[in-house]
């Protein structure tokens, strides 16, 4: 249920899930699970992977779990209106019907968005960092603290995207290193950085040759990890913002 609503792993959400599936499953509105195979096959197909297939598959990390949201589209095309009786035809059992799923839908649908709105609040402190930085810079992003409160993916770890998408610049860890993308680095260029270093931001040493191709290293740390990854005279890094959670270094004379 975590996964198919996007909720906290608890009782309350259990149960709202729960109540979900049931509505759909008890045709609430007046349907039932098809007979046909073209309809259920589907929804089969789904379920299959979301229980079969392992967290990462070929780099993909979070596999199965992105079919979590095709899980309630599929039941509902495995619907097919059925005949009722005439007592469960009557419109008021339809208006109870109607009734409980516009309950079910506005319970999540504030629960999301309060969600939404705390993570909003909570990343507000990315917004200087990205003002900081001028347009069409290199920077190298390390994600020390990838998660948040409010969502159980981490919702952080390629957060500073925003910068490419926002300032036109170029910030590594960037998918133009994964095959099949319609952007890809131009051989012999690649990506300058370890491997994984999205996913192990600890493997960064200051020094490092790669280190003065970027223009700026974005941090993401809920602590100042300045003393144990920049503070190191060779690296020519010195902290020119901070706040909320994150830590903006720029080489020293830019």
């Amino acid at each position: 249920m975590r996964d198919l609503l996007g909720v906290s792993f608890g009782g309350a959400e259990q149960i709202l899930g729960m109540a979900i599936v049931a509505v759909i499953c008890l045709g609430a509105g007046g349907s039932g699970l098809s007979k046909s195979p073209w309809r259920l096959l589907p929804l089969l197909i789904v379920v299959g992977a979301y229980f079969i297939l392992p967290n990462r598959v070929m780099g993909t990390y979070f596999t199965y779990q992105r079919f979590s949201i095709f899980l309630l589209p599929m039941l509902l095309l495995a619907l097919e209106p059925r005949e009722q009786t005439p007592q469960a035809a009557r419109p008021g059992g339809k208006s109870i019907a109607g009734l409980i799923a516009g309950l079910l839908l506005a319970l999540v649908i504030s629960i999301q968005g309060s969600k939404a709105q705390q993570f909003d609040r909570e990343s507000a402190g990315f917004a200087p960092m990205l003002q900081a930085m001028p347009e069409r810079q290199r920077v190298l992003y390390l994600a020390f603290d990838p998660q948040t409160l409010w969502y159980n993916a981490p919702s952080y770890l390629h957060f500073a995207q925003w910068y490419g998408a926002q300032k036109k610049g170029f910030v590594e860890f960037n998918f133009a290193s994964f095959y099949g993308l319609p952007v890809v680095y131009s051989p012999p260029a690649g990506a300058l950085a370890p491997p994984n270093i999205e996913w192990f931001p600890n493997q960064f040493k200051c020094d490092a040759s790669y280190v003065k191709a970027f223009g700026y290293v974005l941090v993401k740390a809920e602590i100042d990890l300045t003393s144990m990854y920049f503070s190191d005279p060779r690296c020519g890094l010195s902290l020119v913002r901070s706040g909320g959670g994150w830590w903006l270094y720029a080489h020293k004379g830019s």
